[in-house]
């Protein structure tokens, strides 16, 4: 992986670790902080076209649910099956990330889910 892409990825993750915390933690003010940089993160790591789809893809199976819920969300488009299916699975679990899953996985059958 480029350096460039390593420390894209390494900012997303923490980014949306960081999120899932403070969403657990009821939070929401310093949740909010913490979803703009991911997404800022995320057009960095898209212009680098396919390595950087195959970096966002590694973070499915990143130990943090909250992390592997926003790379699923932001895969949905490229690779719909793996990330629905892991949505799916996180949207069976208990707390934020699984209702995070949820709600993503409805406005994605719906049609109705604007990602970056």
């Amino acid at each position: 992986m480029n350096p460039v892409l390593a420390e894209c990825i390494a900012r997303y993750r923490q980014c949306a670790a960081m999120h899932g915390v403070a969403s657990e933690d009821g939070n929401a003010r310093k949740a909010n902080q913490n979803c703009d940089e991911p997404l800022d993160v995320l057009a960095e790591i898209r212009q680098l076209g396919a390595e950087g789809r195959s970096g966002l893809v590694a973070l499915l199976n990143d130990e943090d649910a909250s992390v592997r819920c926003w790379a699923a969300t932001h895969c949905l488009k490229s690779d719909p099956g793996m990330a629905g299916a892991l949505l799916e699975c996180l949207s069976h679990g208990c707390g934020v990330v699984a209702l995070d899953a949820s709600i993503v996985l409805g406005k994605w059958h719906k049609g109705t889910l604007d990602t970056p």
